[in-house]
């Protein structure tokens, strides 16, 4: 009985990290199998091919008229180049299978630096999981990528070199020096392979290491600095990114993403600090001081650099992770906690650890995305219209639509801004107009900034209508319906609509030299942004029915049939029950 007791225990032993494992892979497989959304995206590839076709890095700003001709420090040229040779081989359905690789390759690489430091095999999975759940919001279609393969890469190492291998301490500076310089040339995050070097180097002088690790760390860190040199800019792609680590708070205040991150909203990363910490004062005071002297100078920069903003937690947890593991296995080799290295207790370990697994596998229910998400984030038929009737006009656009119009339009059609540092002034001024537009309710705010910029044309998205809609006019009377921030960017008597479909309008200022344009395509009794407006305008007798269906016909002919036009078009019939409240 005994025997088959444990004959069984060790087939369920052989059997659970199996099943784990295997539903682990398959559910991150899911997990990360998101449509291909991000907007930055576009003008990565628009800057990597007009390198290609010019055989030349870009250093100064050709896409825009506000900045053109200014000095711009590309430090993701070589990954901008990487990116468009796939887009332009495979198109999207490339950059899909490049961020699913470069993500699990990103996992991978951070399991490797827990498995040299923890042998514990139910403890390595938890481990994977939790670092999973910090850094999965960051692996989407960016060359950011590129730096969270490298990051984990050169911890290997350094961690590799910890472990005393003689041959490991020759090639560590060599190897690490030799991918800087290709680090340095894809993504400012490079910096955090110095500073991950840097930091270990006086935690292990403050810790006593071993001489042949300190000089490893030394040899590796000059090397690196070196290396650093090998770019188009010299000297400035340092000071640059300076400039722009003084600037985290001020991008926070205007860029949802160098935000904070919410204590709801990223549990995960929550969660990792909290154990941290505790683990780290553990250690410093009843447990092993030299191993948290080793790791405190490490953790600490990058746990304050995780909750300054939201886009370096997953940084946070290439470093947090393989220093959790090295203290859960002092801790789990204890004499006072032998037990858990008890046949029965990883048994246990390993069940609840499945358990868990199975909860997560409900997602493989789902169908899995493999390629772009449609346009429906992007203008590409108003990008098309102004391409086909050759539109004229200083343009203007909102800083998330500039990389597509540069893709769709650039470099010869100007944009106004897009998501590059550059257009930081340019972005904190517009979000100051639409915050003097929503005290105001004037049409005033937005005409002023037209005209110091010039600007005739615009190229936008509905999605700037989603926050923004208001309830009153500048005169303080109620508005008979509510109005949004086209109303007041866009009003009629200066500007007309010549455009428009489900995802994108095109507004062109009313001047001489327009007028002709203007009378052919404009849409004078459609307000496809505002469809609360058109049925008071209807029913109030403003604007006759016949008007706006022979607008909607016209509509017809040159776009395929939208939502927004079938929308219109049943809140106008009597027949039909309108489909707004």
């Amino acid at each position: 009985m005994t025997e088959r007791l444990e004959k069984t225990k060790k087939t369920i032993l052989l059997a659970l990290p199996l099943l784990a494992w295997g539903l682990t892979f398959l559910v991150f497989v899911q997990k990360l199998s998101g449509w291909v959304f991000d907007l930055d995206l576009w003008w990565h590839l628009a800057a990597g091919r007009e390198m290609v076709r010019s055989l030349s890095i870009l250093k100064t700003e050709i896409f825009s008229h506000t900045l053109y001709g200014a000095e711009w420090i590309n430090f993701e040229w070589l990954g901008q180049i990487f990116f468009y040779g796939v887009f332009s081989v495979f198109g999207m359905t490339g950059i899909f299978w490049l961020k699913m690789i470069l993500s699990l390759t990103s996992i991978c690489l951070l399991g490797m630096s827990l498995r040299w430091e923890n042998k514990r095999s139910f403890v390595f999975l938890l481990l994977v999981w939790v670092g999973f759940f910090v850094v999965s919001p960051r692996l989407f279609e960016r060359i950011e990528l590129l730096t969270l393969v490298f990051l984990p890469l050169f911890v290997c190492f350094f961690l590799k070199g910890k472990d005393g291998v003689g041959v490991w301490r020759v090639l560590t500076p060599w190897v690490l020096s030799a991918l800087m310089i290709l680090w340095c040339n894809i993504h400012g995050g490079f910096v955090y392979g110095l500073g991950v070097n840097f930091l270990l180097m006086v935690g292990a002088r403050w810790a006593h290491e071993e001489k042949g690790y300190i000089r490893m760390l030394d040899q590796t860190l000059v090397l690196m600095l070196a290396a650093v040199f090998v770019n188009p800019y010299g000297y400035k792609l340092f000071v640059l990114m300076v400039e722009l680590f003084l600037k985290v708070r001020e991008m926070g205040a205007v860029i949802n993403e160098w935000r904070g991150p919410g204590i709801m909203e990223y549990p995960a990363f929550l969660g990792l600090c909290l154990v941290m910490g505790f683990v780290l004062l553990w250690h410093y005071l009843r447990g092993d001081k030299r191993k948290a002297k080793l790791w405190l100078p490490l953790i600490l920069p990058f746990l304050v650099w995780g909750w300054i903003s939201s886009r370096n937690m997953a940084v946070f947890a290439f470093v947090a992770l393989p220093a959790l593991s090295d203290f859960l296995s002092s801790f789990f080799a204890g004499k006072r906690y032998r037990f858990f290295q008890a046949e029965t207790m990883r048994l246990v370990g390993w069940f609840f650890l499945f358990c868990y697994v199975a909860i997560q596998s409900r997602c493989l229910v789902s169908p899995v995305a493999t390629g772009y998400m449609g346009f429906s984030r992007v203008p590409s038929g108003a990008c098309d219209f102004v391409k086909t009737y050759h539109v004229k006009g200083k343009m203007f656009n909102v800083y998330d639509d500039g990389g597509f119009i540069s893709w769709a339009l650039g470099p010869d059609k100007k944009i106004f801004c897009d998501g590059r540092y550059l257009f930081l002034p340019l972005l904190k001024e517009q979000n100051q107009l639409f915050k003097q537009a929503m005290e105001t309710y004037s049409v005033n705010v937005w005409k002023k900034f037209f005209e110091k910029n010039q600007i005739d044309l615009a190229v936008l998205r509905y999605y700037m209508l989603e926050d923004m809609p208001f309830s009153f006019v500048s005169s303080g009377k109620k508005s008979p319906y509510p109005l949004y921030l086209f109303n007041l960017m866009f009003p009629r008597s200066d500007w007309a609509m010549v455009y428009w479909d489900d995802f994108g309008l095109v507004f062109m200022k009313r001047k001489a030299e327009n007028k002709s344009f203007i009378q052919e395509h404009e849409y004078r009794y459609l307000w496809p942004y505002n469809l609360l407006q058109m049925r008071y305008l209807v029913r109030s007798g403003q604007v006759s029915r016949e008007d706006v269906f022979k607008e909607l016909d016209r509509h017809r002919q040159a776009v395929e049939k939208t939502l927004i036009a079938q929308k219109i078009e049943d809140m106008l019939d009597r027949k039909k029950t309108s489909v707004l409240p």
